[in-house]
């Protein structure tokens, strides 16, 4: 069988592209393979580190922010306590007995803090003293040690 022969078969076979009415699926025809690959995949993304990525690099910066500038700044407090207690402020308010109670307690407090200040100063007075005391004695011992060089040093020159 020579070309000829094998051109003139396809021919007579051929059909044309756009003829699908032969078919019992006409749509099946027209789609390509990656379409109908795809087809039975599922097109959920399921791509879980990036969710993961996104929540820590967005909820951590928003809770640092959260937690600054809901609570406050326990050093200004501080500060405003000193002022208060440096400054001769006195302040009147209306006091039931629970309040006067809490005064009481903030009285006590008060009281307690002053005997732990005197306490620690005569500790530090007593501890000043027995440093003296110390030094005294460590001079006195080097006197006596000098005293005792320069006899032994006329002694030999005797």
């Amino acid at each position: 069988m020579s070309q000829n022969d094998y051109r003139d078969k396809v021919e007579e076979h051929r059909q044309s592209i756009g003829d699908t009415s032969n078919e019992t699926n006409p749509g099946r025809a027209t789609r390509s393979r990656s379409s109908r690959h795809d087809q039975g995949k599922n097109n959920k993304n399921n791509n879980k580190l990036i969710t993961i990525l996104g929540c820590i690099f967005v909820l951590i910066p928003i809770a640092i922010l959260i937690y600054f500038s809901v609570l406050p700044d326990s050093s200004d407090n501080s500060k405003i306590v000193e002022d208060a207690t440096q400054s001769n402020m006195n302040v009147q308010t209306n006091t039931d007995s629970s309040t006067k109670a809490a005064a009481d307690s903030d009285d006590e407090e008060k009281v307690a803090k002053e005997k732990e200040e005197k306490l620690a100063a005569e500790k530090a007075a007593k501890a000043k003293e027995e440093k003296l005391a110390a030094e005294k004695a460590a001079k006195a011992k080097e006197e006596k040690l000098a005293a005792e060089k320069a006899a032994k040093s006329k002694r030999r020159k005797n």
